[in-house]
């Protein structure tokens, strides 16, 4: 059965779903219809009555009260396949119009119900209600959720009691639908794009992996119900869409409903868009939480450099998190999105919660606040207890709600919340940057530390206990381009280097504020081989340090290698602001923390986004090993330098030593003496090219012209245009000599 089943997800990319009705019965004939069975303690309680009591139309089915006596009587439907070709049903709909009509003379209670079986002997009740008095006509929905793949699905409705308890149970209408097709396996880019023209389900046990590329488009509100796991990586170059054909209709999202799994669920490199929740309210909060993912589940969740846009909710948020969550939402994008109640992300009633968000922005979300809540911001979490880190995220132009992270506890919380190296700015509303409602106590230390907020401390809102603060500035951010999504530090911004002062950026100077740090220094791309050299060469590329944006007198990106130990004959720096005017005949090594670093040479700084520079190796790459070297690029001006982070990468003699030419043997007083001219050049493209490296030459001998060279055959290896032989082989052999600039 598994088998199948992961063969279903490999032909959806060509075919389109439909949602499909497995069975209608409105019982119209004079007897019960072909393949209805009764069968129990008795099989004449069930018939077809002249009546419409149910709320449907005349006939209908009845249950009488004749013959009675205590037992379970069922009639069960006609098999259905929900095979399916190689699909399976994963959730199905049964709807059906019931009355029940209570005996008022006795008083003693029974069931009713509905069950489900795949092999017409093992039952499985999937509704019950039990009563002792009238039930009004109505219209019953039962969801049966669960892997089914069988040609011989039934369903029953049941009585277990005494029929002389009541007048009579009259059911009509009777529908079975399938909501959601049963999904796992792999979606291939291959066979994108994917049409979601009904719900997809993921059974518990399953996993469904999206590869790179793949985009799934939804035609209506279909949504895609993960109750095993789901595994979305895509690559930056190359990310996973869900989307929607009708961009006003949208579509219900992802919804993961699964019991705890040993894996995480992942998201990366994700566009989830044009997600609809379009009810305020509902019985589960699937219903109206999470517009385009909804999470219920203990495992952990990652979500990384995704994007949320364009999402629409008549209840709360872009994305719900339920059910004592673990999540870890890093590099990702929220913007253009809209709910009643809380934008962008709801941390829903928990036991529990943990909670890592970095270097995310949040940008132009917007709540209409309709009455749904008092309580509420761009982010809202309302918790027993939860451990709530934020470091270097971007809250801007956020409006609708009062406040952008709103912490409420439901009871006495436990934990800790902590917001730093953030910017929370609104340019129209000065709403609260974060507020905690009833949050702080001694179990639950919450502070805010390091961040820009328009309304200075005073956008830090709390009701009880206030939490700590320190580091708090109010200024313009003042980014590159937020009207693009660019939120790059512009050089004058008060956030540069305001940071947390005990912790650094990348470029090694101290953290900024916001999700971009603003790289003063070199940012280290990559480094190469020279191709078609000799070795002893790689070239290093680095993007501009931010403070090159204009023309700076005496700037200039100086390169260094990381050697050993410095020369004797060396000039020795304290700085690399010592450059200027030192001798160019010696070689100079900078002294940082004991650590020599050699100067190779310098790049003028001309505001070129990218730079590169060609720095000698000490060694190749050989069969000895990589001999990789360190380097480092320092960006400097009048006002000083920057240290970029290392960047690391080898050398390769990548051009062959030239054929070995004038090889003779001669012998000498009883010895043999191999000799030929000494090679110390390589030629690539008809130019010749000077050997860097060792040029050692190996000897072989075999008893054949054609012999192979092979450990067995091997006579020694010697750096000398000759070789001695030492005795005289008393049977002819052929010698070979083998050029290497690899010994």
């Amino acid at each position: 059965m598994k088998t199948l089943i992961m063969l279903t997800i490999f032909s959806l990319g060509c075919l389109s779903l439909f949602a499909l009705n497995l069975l209608t019965e409105n019982f119209n004939g004079p007897s019960l219809p072909t393949g209805w069975t009764p069968t129990g303690a008795s099989v004449d309680n069930w018939m077809i009555s002249n009546f419409a009591n149910a709320g449907g139309t005349i006939p209908e089915l009845k249950f009488h009260y004749f013959p009675n006596g205590t037992g379970v009587r069922s009639i069960v439907s006609p098999a259905i396949n929900t095979i399916l070709g190689s699909y399976g049903a994963y959730q199905m709909t049964l709807t059906f119009k019931f009355k029940l009509e209570d005996y008022p003379n006795n008083p003693n209670s029974y069931t009713i119900g509905v069950k489900t079986t795949t092999d017409n002997v093992n039952f499985t009740t999937v509704w019950s209600q039990t009563t002792s008095t009238t039930i009004a006509a109505q219209t019953k929905t039962i969801t049966i959720t669960g892997l089914v793949y069988s040609s011989n699905f039934r369903f029953c409705f049941f009585f277990s009691g005494d029929p002389n308890d009541i007048n009579g149970w009259f059911i009509d209408n009777v529908s079975l639908n399938l909501t959601h097709y049963a999904v796992a396996g792999t979606l291939y880019k291959s066979l994108s794009p994917y049409y979601l023209t009904d719900s997809w389900g993921v059974p518990p046990g399953y996993t469904l992996t999206i590869q790179p590329g793949v985009s799934i488009i939804s035609s209506g509100l279909h949504e895609i119900l993960v109750a095993g796991n789901i595994q979305a990586q895509g690559t930056e170059a190359d990310s996973i869409i869900f989307t929607a054909s009708n961009h006003t209709t949208g579509w219900k999202g992802i919804n993961i409903n699964s019991s705890a799994i040993a894996d995480t669920f992942r998201f990366e490199h994700c566009r989830l868009e044009y997600g609809n929740k379009p009810a305020q309210s509902g019985g589960n909060y699937s219903d109206f939480a999470g517009s385009v993912m909804y999470i219920d589940s203990t495992s952990p969740i990652k979500i990384d450099h995704c994007v949320f846009r364009n999402n629409h909710s008549l209840g709360f948020a872009t994305v719900a998190l339920d059910n004592d969550y673990h999540a870890n939402i890093t590099n990702s994008s929220f913007y253009n999105n809209n709910a009643v109640d809380c934008s962008v992300l709801v941390g829903l009633e928990s036991n529990s919660a943990y909670i890592y968000m970095n270097k995310n922005f949040v940008y132009n979300n917007f709540c209409t606040i309709s009455g749904l809540s008092l309580i509420t911001g761009t982010m809202l979490f309302a918790v027993q207890e939860i451990n709530f880190l934020m470091d270097s995220c971007d809250f801007y132009n956020n409006n609708g709600t009062p406040t952008d992270c709103y912490f409420a506890s439901l009871s006495t919380s436990d934990g800790y919340i902590s917001l730093t190296n953030s910017i929370f700015f609104n340019p129209t509303n000065y709403n609260d940057a974060v507020n905690f409602h009833n949050v702080v106590h001694s179990g639950c230390p919450c502070s805010v530390t390091y961040c820009d907020l328009t309304s200075d401390i005073s956008g830090i809102g709390y009701t009880g206990n206030p939490p700590s603060y320190a580091g708090i500035i109010s200024s313009s951010p003042t980014f590159a381009n937020v009207g693009l999504g660019d939120f790059t530090l512009l050089s004058s911004s008060p956030c540069i280097d305001t940071g947390n002062p005990a912790q650094t950026d990348p470029d090694n100077t101290r953290k900024d504020m916001g999700a971009l740090p603003f790289w003063k220094s070199a940012k280290p791309v990559h480094v190469i081989d020279v191709p078609y050299d000799q070795g002893r060469d790689v070239e290093i590329f680095w993007e501009r340090s931010w403070l090159d944006a204009s023309f700076l007198p005496n700037s200039f990106y100086s390169v260094w290698r990381l050697d050993s130990a410095s020369r004797s004959d060396a000039v020795l720096l304290d700085s690399p602001m010592e450059l200027n005017n030192q001798p160019t005949t010696q070689p100079i090594y900078w002294i940082d923390r004991h650590e020599a670093w050699l100067y190779l040479g310098q790049v003028s700084a001309y505001n070129f986004d990218n730079y590169c520079y060609i720095a000698p190796t000490q060694q190749d790459s050989s069969s000895t090993g990589t001999h990789s070297g360190t380097f480092l690029v320092v960006y400097q001006n009048n006002n000083g330098f920057w240290v970029s982070p290392r960047i690391s990468g080898y050398s390769v003699d990548n051009i062959a030593p030239d054929p070995l030419r004038d090889l003779a043997i001669h012998k000498s007083t009883g010895n043999l003496q191999l000799s030929w001219s000494p090679i110390a050049t390589g030629t690539y493209n008809g130019s010749s090219f000077p050997e860097l490296n060792v040029i050692a030459y190996k000897i072989y001998y075999g008893d054949t012209p054609d012999f192979i060279n092979n450990p067995a055959n091997y006579l020694s290896t010697t750096t000398n245009p000759s070789l001695l032989i030492n005795s005289l082989q008393a049977a002819r052999k052929f010698y070979r000599v083998v050029v290497t600039d690899n010994p």
